[in-house]
């Protein structure tokens, strides 16, 4: 006789529900891409996720504005970037809600995904701790819009450096053989101390990549040896922090 196998009970911890599919999906697309490896927090106060590359160079920290129903204690789990994209390629033609489910036992997770035409469940392993986020304050700041930032990218350049000058806020990209100094128009800016920061372009262009023409990107920056940080506002009030880590030179 055949031995029946007991089915393992999960028990639901935590649930996230957005009311309009199109807008959360919108918002994840922009996270995806920093790692194989997602890590979704779960957290008392918020869902956020926060990724570091596999080269350390960037990080992605994104709070979501959703309706939670909050687990009892911190939960983070990682889930492949994979598999997230199929969920976003189903779900992000919707404007209705989409709910996210997370259910544990012992040290074993699912995260159900409930769209308006699918259903479907994440395999997801435990993280014993979230990552830390960097602990940087930053004297400088402005904003401009995606396409303002894209003119850096027409450029043939490997490197951006930030600085100000008389002239306002401007932008060196070089590379080996050539330097060209562009001068961004602005939305807002505050400059209160005078520094230099260089950054990677190509790891800059990655990190921004999915992010519309027209919005708004917030820069913040300190000195040539700490982080960048760039925030932007999503229309249904998700933030998404990305930080870059400079090129020093010696």
């Amino acid at each position: 006789m055949e031995e029946k196998v007991e089915e393992k009970h999960f028990d639901k911890v935590a649930s996230i529900t957005h009311s309009n599919a199109k807008q959360f999906f919108d918002a994840l697309t922009n996270v995806v891409d920093i790692n194989y490896n997602i890590l979704l927090h779960f957290l008392v106060s918020s869902f956020e996720i926060r990724t570091l590359d596999s080269s350390e160079i960037s990080m992605v920290h994104a709070v979501f504005n959703v309706n939670y129903e909050s687990p009892k204690s911190d939960f983070v789990v990682s889930v492949s970037s994979e598999a997230l994209r199929r969920i976003i390629a189903l779900g992000k033609r919707s404007t209705k809600p989409t709910t996210l489910e997370l259910f544990t036992k012992d040290n074993e997770t699912k995260i159900r995904v409930i769209g308006e035409a699918f259903e479907t469940e994440l395999e997801g392993s435990l993280i014993d701790k979230g990552l830390p986020l960097p602990n940087t304050s930053f004297s400088n700041s402005f904003a401009l819009t995606k396409k303002e930032l894209s003119n850096v990218f027409k450029v043939n350049g490997e490197y951006l450096e930030i600085s100000y000058n008389e002239k306002g806020v401007n932008f060196v990209v070089s590379n080996d053989a050539e330097k060209y100094t562009l001068y961004p128009s602005l939305i807002t800016s505050n400059i209160t101390k005078s520094a230099k920061v260089k950054v990677d372009i190509k790891e800059l262009k990655r990190l921004v990549k999915y992010i519309k023409s027209n919005q708004h990107i917030i820069f913040f920056y300190e000195s040539y040896e700490k982080p960048i940080k760039m925030l932007v506002h999503f229309l249904d009030g998700t933030e998404i922090n990305y930080y870059l880590a400079p090129i020093v030179e010696e």
